[in-house]
This record gives C-alpha cells, structure tokens and sequence, in this order.
C-alpha cells in the first residue's frame, strides 16, 4: 500500500471561509498610502470596516475599486495587485 499526501491552496477572496475583512483593510490601508502617498484616513472606504465593506458592494472587482475609490491608475492597481503578496502575510 502507498501513501499519497494533497496539498492545496485555498484562496477565500469573499471570506467564506475565514473572517478576513478586517486583515483585508488593513493591507489596503498600507497598500494606498504608499502607492498615493497620502493619508488612509483620507479615504472614506477605509475609515471603518463598515464603509470598506459597502466600497466593495460598490465595485465590479478589485480593480474597480482601486479605480473608482482612491482613482489609481491602470499601473498603480498593476502595482497595489502586486503588493499583495508581500504585505498580507
């Protein structure tokens, strides 16, 4: 008899699984101040989980987000998509 081992990735974008909301808006909090260089408190979709949370009822996707919420650039949401990896671990 052999043993075989799985491994998998599961990615919960809608929070499904795991509560990560609160996680979510913190990485977007960092991810905006640095790409616009200004203030996370100046953006009302970040001020509070409750206005995150219907910013994103608002949007298409995440890119629509980043568009319509903080007005980025086709290349800062390339960008503020590849920040992901490195600021929600």
């Amino acid at each position: 008899m052999t043993s075989t081992s799985v491994r998998a990735v599961i990615w919960d974008f809608d929070g499904t699984l795991v509560d990560t909301r609160a996680k979510n808006l913190a990485v977007n909090r960092r991810i905006i101040e640095e790409i616009t260089g200004r203030a996370w408190s100046e953006w009302p979709a970040l001020e509070t989980l409750d206005g995150y949370e219907r910013a994103i009822r608002r949007s298409r996707n995440w890119r629509d987000l980043y568009d319509v919420e903080f007005g980025l650039s086709d290349t800062e949401t390339d960008r503020a998509g590849a920040m992901w990896s490195g600021l929600h671990s």
